[in-house]
């Protein structure tokens, strides 16, 4: 028996209600009036994002038409990268579109094995134009609601609560997101790492992924909003935080939530900190999409993002416990 699930290899007793779950997610998308649209799973650059590696993918063989690219010299092929989420590519047609869009799509994210991790995963990206995160929340709700209405669903979702991370970490841990207080917090705790020394998203995410995480939405499903300027990604910052949300249900995470940056040099500066961030981490430097800096020179329409796990949340509708119930680990 292997060590991890083969990913996308269901359990034949799942193959039906999965196929009627992705149904009815198209079903309501439609209904909310969002276009779904289809972008590319092979791309030139990687992940910019500190923490997520990106799988490389090399050209090797026959050039077998005249359009095809040339083979470069063995030991310096060129290369391209599986996506890990259809974000960039998304929004490079969001801003040509200017409209509300939908994909779902197969994700590829390296070293992420585990419980409730598989670096293949079916992730479901929207973005909704004209909107901020409060109505987008409002939107994620509705959705929540109208699949545990279906017969598949082991697990219904009557209600829905909300939270700040300051709340969170105040209820759980008993400390703030300022940094003194998380600095604090952590000389409390037994680990070896300095707290004064780390930087501050991983002295925040020892704390929360420890001690408040594992308390998220174990019953109905949490919006945890309001999160520090310091983890703003790209969503938009107002004053101290980060006009961002994230979702938990049976305390997983199932979502993360922007309201957008808009501009090229904006991305092109938040992308620069997370090289900054990757340097110190001793991993590859990225290059940002070309093509995403280019189109949003005429910037992106008002709008808010969410992309979510559709692996995670079909196994908590169905009342499952890991992604090894959920699929094939015999082949």
């Amino acid at each position: 028996m292997m060590d991890t699930p083969n990913a996308f290899f269901i359990k034949p007793e799942f193959c039906e209600p999965h196929a009627s779950f992705l149904r009815d997610i198209r079903l309501f998308f439609q209904q909310e009036n969002l276009l779904e649209v289809e972008t590319p799973l092979l791309c030139s650059t990687g992940a910019v994002e500190a923490h997520l590696d990106s799988f490389q993918v090399y050209r090797t063989g026959i050039r077998k038409s005249p359009q095809a690219p040339k083979t470069a010299p063995q030991g310096d092929h060129p290369e391209g990268y599986l996506i890990t989420s259809p974000e960039y590519n998304m929004k490079i047609l969001l801003s040509q579109l200017r409209r509300s869009i939908f994909q779902i799509a197969h994700c590829f994210r390296s070293g992420e094995i585990g419980e409730m991790h598989s670096e293949e995963f079916l992730l479901l990206e929207w973005y909704l134009v004209e909107a901020d995160e409060l109505e987008l929340m409002e939107q994620c709700r509705r959705l929540f609601f109208f699949l545990s209405e279906q017969s598949y669903s082991k697990n219904k979702c009557s209600f829905t609560s909300s939270l700040s991370v300051d709340e969170s970490l105040q209820k759980y841990a008993g400390c703030t997101s300022q940094r003194s207080s998380l600095e604090k917090k952590a000389k409390s705790l037994d680990f070896q790492a300095k707290p004064e020394e780390m930087e501050y998203s991983d002295l925040f995410y020892t704390i929360f992924l420890n001690l408040v995480e594992p308390h998220l939405g174990r019953c109905e499903p949490l919006f945890l909003y309001r999160y520090p300027k310091e983890l703003a990604s790209l969503s938009q910052i107002e004053g101290d935080y980060s006009r961002r949300f994230e979702v938990y249900w049976k305390g997983i995470e199932l979502a993360n939530a922007y309201n957008e940056i808009r501009e090229s040099e904006e991305y092109r500066s938040r992308f620069e900190k997370e090289n900054i961030l990757r340097k110190k981490l001793n991993k590859k430097h990225i290059l940002p999409c070309p093509m995403l800096l280019k189109q949003l020179k005429t910037g992106l329409p008002p709008c808010s993002g969410i992309a979510l796990g559709l692996d995670r949340l079909f196994l908590i509708l169905m009342g499952l416990s890991s992604l090894r119930d959920l699929y094939q680990d015999d082949l």
